[in-house]
């Protein structure tokens, strides 16, 4: 009875010590993390959808906790596979130790005038805002963010993808008006594009005929006169909606009718 108190006792104890060092080693990591450069706000890759023409700003809160203050916090293309820009890729610096001082990269001629950044706070932690305007189509792609130390080779990094977005625009149908004759095989097509890709549709009297990314296709094996009517070509994406009309005519069947020598011809 006593061995198994002895036993019991010690058993408490030494978890009682495995909490504490627990708590320790999990306070000592977050005072690690709360001590390092960093982006206190982030964007993990997410994608950004702007229109063309726009302009738009991105903005990435940081802090230096006990190091030595941020250097340099610089903004550019990415390139691929790597946590940097492509060649001729910075877009501009900010240099908050000096003083809140924007420096874009006037050697990027694709990007001339229409890039531009700002900083508030100061080295120790502040927001770095970076701005596009006039987007265009090309600039569609993956940027960074770096920071940089006073001292040591600490960086820390993150990226976010611009996505230049188009509302859908209906190519086909090109006509409002088709004419068939019962019977015959018939095919319609409702075309769209736009960025991203617009989901289309043929609706009829209220019901969802056909759909598809870009395109979508109806097609009548033998079509008849009930098959008449209004149908309707719509497209959506994430930015914008659109539709178009078309009136589908379907003319009766061709006979023939015999008046004593004479024949005559009529649709009913």
């Amino acid at each position: 009875m006593l061995w198994g108190k002895r036993r019991a006792s010690e058993t408490n104890k030494q978890t009682n010590k495995q909490t504490k060092n627990t708590l320790f080693y999990s306070s000592s990591i977050d005072s690690f993390a709360a001590s390092q450069l960093q982006f206190t706000s982030r964007y993990r890759g997410k994608t950004v959808s702007v229109l063309p023409g726009s302009s738009v700003n991105f903005t990435w809160s940081f802090s230096s906790g006990s190091d030595n203050g941020v250097f340099l916090v610089m903004w550019g293309v990415k390139r691929d596979g790597v946590n940097f820009f492509i060649s001729n890729g910075l877009l501009v610096d900010l240099l908050p130790l000096r003083r809140p001082v924007s420096l874009p990269n006037a050697h990027n001629k694709e990007f001339s005038g229409r890039v531009g950044g700002s900083l508030t706070g100061n080295a120790s932690s502040g927001q770095a805002i970076f701005t596009l305007s006039f987007i265009r189509n090309s600039d569609e792609r993956f940027y960074s963010c770096i920071l940089f130390p006073h001292r040591g080779y600490k960086k820390d990094y993150d990226n976010l993808y611009l996505l230049v977005a188009e509302p859908p625009n209906i190519t086909i149908p090109t006509v409002l008006n088709v004419s068939c004759n019962e019977g015959s095989p018939v095919n319609i097509t409702c075309e769209a594009k736009g960025n991203p890709d617009p989901l289309v549709k043929w609706i009829h009297n209220g019901q969802v005929k056909s759909f598809g990314f870009k395109t979508a296709y109806l097609a009548f094996s033998q079509i008849n006169k009930a098959d008449s009517g209004i149908y309707i070509c719509k497209a959506n994406n994430s930015v914008g909606r659109t539709e178009r009309q078309l009136y589908l005519k379907v003319n009766g069947k061709f006979k023939y009718v015999l008046f004593s020598r004479l024949s005559a011809a009529y649709y009913l």
